[in-house]
């Protein structure tokens, strides 16, 4: 099978590789000859993912975090190659070959499906694509997405929402809200639309071994010390809902070093803790780089001799090897308490009030609302006391994911069963 995916999954983001390395897991028993993936990183995401991966620089879909206008620019200048493309297609099937020599373009005449939305993505942009794959028959899947309630609370979004999922071929949402809104609030009638789970949770930690030697190389006692894992990001959505009360973003940033330095202080007082800053997106701009963040938060931390912010570029299985060594996990990336929660690591996910995918991936899909703090509404004496509570819950928390785990897997795998059914469906696969 030949796969391409038009859009960004950055390596830099280890949550992102997670979804990548996951999409590849649910294939399963399908052989996957070659994943035609776009990339704005094209050198270093080919040198993380490595085969079947093959970049492409060029897509349909715009930038989703840009301007309307930069996006408007952006499909001015690819809708007509594609248009032209389409009616050479329907000329000869042969014949764009001829004329088009981008990577993109070859992947249109090679791919045996098109697979967009993976993760918190699905955008009218999408329409495009969806209308485009329609007209020369390739087999277009929205895998694994979830939905933002914008799109049925505006008319317009509704209709343009509803007119692509009613014609992508396949679509499975990774949460019950997402899937709440396909079929409650846009009344979408496309039998072929299922609710699943996130990806990432089919990535196996890398041995134990390997996330010990990390851990140890950063001068953490793996047999003696009591490690709690920790993300924080620098300035993504996350940021933007936190302290909603605070507009100023330089008042709003000074706000969280504050608490969340006295939030470490205390889980080091409490616990007799060391804390690991974990690396779990590292760029490619400053504004992504959790490590920029973990900096700040150290510098301003009474305890900080115990503490370390890991620096290193590490891909997720050994990240997730490192956290089979934490005895307790606590960050804001979504994906890294994901792979907590996967390796049976007790843990707090850190999130905003409006963060749909984190409170229907890990609050209804793992059923761990109780061990979500809301930000958006932070404050030191609330957040400790989650903190507190979910720590003196270790126990009753792995019990929990000892018997829910396994179904989200199993869940997750079902991506991949649709996705084999569809393929069948058009002699693939």
């Amino acid at each position: 099978m030949k796969v391409l995916i038009p859009e960004n999954i950055p390596a830099h983001n280890k949550g992102e590789e997670a979804i990548l390395r996951g999409i590849l897991s649910t294939f399963g028993d399908i052989e996957v000859e070659k994943l035609y993936l776009y990339s704005t990183s094209p050198d270093y995401d080919q040198k993380i993912y490595g085969s079947p991966v093959e970049v492409v620089t060029d897509t349909l879909i715009p930038y989703a975090r840009t301007t309307k206008w930069v996006k408007i620019k952006h499909l001015l200048g690819q809708l007509p190659k594609h248009l032209l493309y389409m009616i050479l297609r329907k000329i000869n099937k042969n014949l764009p070959s001829k004329i088009f020599k981008s990577k993109l373009f070859k992947a249109y005449d090679d791919v045996d499906c098109v697979i967009c939305a993976h993760d918190n993505a699905y955008a009218i942009m999408h329409n495009a694509l969806i209308l485009f794959c329609n007209f020369i028959n390739v087999p277009v899947i929205v895998y694994g997405t979830s939905l933002k309630s914008f799109v049925y609370q505006r008319p317009l979004a509704k209709a343009a929402f509803k007119m692509g999922l009613e014609r992508v071929n396949l679509a499975t949402t990774r949460e019950a809200l997402s899937y709440s809104i396909v079929r409650d609030k846009l009344e979408i009638k496309n039998a072929n639309i299922h609710l699943t789970a996130d990806k990432a949770f089919l990535v196996s930690p890398d041995d134990a071994s390997v996330g010990r030697a990390v851990l140890e190389k950063h001068g953490l006692d793996v047999d003696k010390d009591v490690i709690v894992g920790a993300t924080l990001v620098n300035k993504t959505d996350v940021f933007h809902g936190c302290l909603k009360s605070i507009s100023d973003e330089s008042e709003k940033m000074a706000a969280r070093v504050s608490i969340y330095a006295q939030y470490f202080d205390h889980i080091v007082e409490k616990c007799g803790a060391k804390i690991a800053f974990f690396p779990h997106s590292i760029g490619p701009k400053e504004f992504h780089d959790d490590r920029v963040m973990a900096k700040r938060v150290l510098e301003a931390c009474k305890h900080k001799d115990q503490m370390v912010s890991i620096e290193d570029d590490l891909n997720v299985s050994t990240l997730k090897s490192m956290q089979l060594h934490c005895a307790f996990f606590t960050g804001e990336r979504t994906h890294s308490c994901i792979g907590a929660a996967s390796v049976l690591t007790p843990f707090l996910s850190l999130t905003y009030e409006d963060d749909h995918r984190t409170w229907g991936i890990l609050g209804e899909m793992v059923g761990a609302k109780e061990w979500i703090y809301n930000i958006s509404k932070m404050e030191r004496e609330t957040l400790n006391s989650a903190f507190d509570n979910a720590w003196e819950s270790k126990k009753r928390i792995v019990e929990h994911l000892e018997e829910r785990i396994p179904q989200v897997v199993d869940n997750s795998m079902m991506n991949g069963r649709h996705l084999k059914k569809l393929l069948s469906e058009y002699g693939l696969g």
